[in-house]
C-alpha cells in the first residue's frame, strides 16, 4: 500500500471503528488522512512463481478431465461395470465440457471485440487462420483462469499508460530488475485478476455431482471403498485405482478453484 506523497505500507490498512473515525471538535481543521492505494511488486521470482502456480493448476485440470472421460467410457462399455444411470453420468460430462469450452470461448471472443475497438493491444492484420489461431489461445488462457499478471504482462509492464501508476526500478548496476503496478485498491486488483472464476461455477459443481454419482454407483458394484482385495474383485483393481486417482485430482482442483473463488 502506498499514498500518494510517497509513504509505503507492507501490511493491510486497518479498518477504523465509527467511534475512532469521528473527528474531535478541536482537530476539524487537521487534514484528513491521506488515502492508501494498492501496488504489486513483480520481479523475476515473482512471476516465475505465479505462472509456475498457474501451470501447476492448468495441469490439474486437464489430467482430471482426461481421467474422467477415460473411466467413464471405461464403465459404460464394460457390462459387468455399466449400470442404468452411467450413460446419464457420461452425458453429463460430455456436456458440462461443452459448457466450458463455450463459456470460455465467448469470453475470449468479448476481450478480443473490445481490444479491438479500443486498447489494440492484439496483433490483428492477419490472415483467417492466425485470427482463429488468437481465438482458440485466448480460449485455452480462460478456460484454465490464468491470472492477469501473466496474461497481460506485456500491457502492464509496458511504459506507455494512460491512468496506471507505474515505477520501473534496478538493473545491471542497482539489483534484480523490478517493476510496481499501481491499483486504487486492492479489491480492484483482484476483481481483474481473478474475473473469469465466476463463470466455471457451474462446471464446478457439475464435477462434484459427477464425482459423487460416480463414487455411490462403483462403491456398490466393484467394492471401491474397501481396502482389502477379495478374491472375486482382483481384476477390478485398475478400476478402484483410477476411481481413487479421479477422486484425489477432483478433490484437488475443487479446493484450488474454491481458493480462487474466496479469493475473488
Amino acid at each position: 500500500w502506498y499514498t500518494a506523497s510517497g509513504k509505503v505500507q507492507y501490511h493491510p490498512p486497518q479498518r477504523k471503528k465509527p467511534q475512532e473515525a469521528e473527528v474531535p471538535d478541536e482537530c476539524e481543521n487537521l487534514e484528513p488522512d491521506e488515502e492508501l492505494s494498492y501496488a504489486r511488486l513483480l520481479t523475476y521470482s515473482s512471476f516465475s512463481m505465479r505462472l509456475c502456480e498457474a501451470l501447476a493448476r492448468a495441469s490439474c485440470t486437464a489430467f482430471y478431465n482426461i481421467a474422467m472421460l477415460n473411466l467413464l467410457v471405461e464403465i459404460v462399455t464394460t457390462k459387468e461395470l455399466s449400470g442404468y444411470y452411467d450413460g446419464e453420468i457420461l452425458a453429463l460430462f460430455i456436456v458440462s465440457r461443452f459448457l466450458w469450452v463455450y463459456i470460455s470461448l465467448r469470453r475470449a471472443q468479448r476481450v478480443i471485440v473490445l481490444d479491438w475497438f479500443d486498447r489494440g493491444e492484439y496483433v490483428t492484420n492477419v490472415g483467417c487462420f492466425g485470427r482463429f489461431h488468437l481465438l482458440g489461445s485466448a480460449t485455452i488462457v480462460e478456460m484454465f483462469l490464468l491470472p492477469r499478471m501473466v496474461r497481460d504482462a506485456v500491457s502492464l509492464l509496458h511504459p506507455d499508460k494512460t491512468t496506471q501508476p507505474f515505477v520501473a526500478f534496478g538493473g545491471k548496476l542497482y539489483g534484480p530488475r523490478a517493476f510496481i503496478l499501481g491499483f486504487p485498491n486492492k479489491d480492484m486488483y483482484t476483481t481483474q485478476s481473478l474475473n473469469g472464476i465466476l463463470s466455471q461455477v457451474p462446471v464446478l459443481m457439475a464435477d462434484v455431482a459427477l464425482t459423487c454419482g460416480l463414487c455411490w454407483t462403483l462403491s456398490a458394484r466393484i467394492g471401491l471403498f474397501y481396502f482389502s482385495v477379495p478374491a472375486d474383485r482382483e481384476r477390478w483393481l485398475w478400476c478402484r485405482l483410477m476411481t481413487w486417482l479421479v477422486l484425489v485430482f477432483t478433490v484437488l482442483n475443487f479446493v484450488l478453484k474454491l481458493m480462487l473463488l474466496y479469493r475473488y
